[in-house]
């Protein structure tokens, strides 16, 4: 199974500019629009965080999300991953 998923990964890879062309759909809930997005993420190679930053908050229509991230600036992924996990979490609550 390691290597089943070993070579899709490699076959796979997306350029740089892959994440610019996600963005969430009408339909699409915001949770399945971070899952989609994270997966994209493993499989584009060589991509930088501000990169994928700006790809993340213009690709998403969560406008409350928007507003928390234009008034309160990101420094790494990591801090999009956690607000992005709990928008998500306020979101399945609600």
């Amino acid at each position: 199974m390691f290597m089943s998923q070993f070579l899709a990964n490699n076959t796979l890879q997306q350029s740089v500019t892959y994440p610019m062309f996600i963005c969430q759909k009408e339909e699409q809930s915001f949770y399945d629009f971070v899952y989609h997005f994270n997966i994209a993420m493993m499989i584009t190679e060589r991509v930088s965080n501000d990169l994928v930053i700006r790809a993340f908050i213009t690709s998403t229509s969560h406008q409350f999300f928007k507003y928390n991230i234009v008034s309160n600036p990101l420094d790494s992924l990591l801090t999009l991953h956690e607000i992005a996990h709990r928008f998500v979490e306020s979101d399945k609550i609600q």
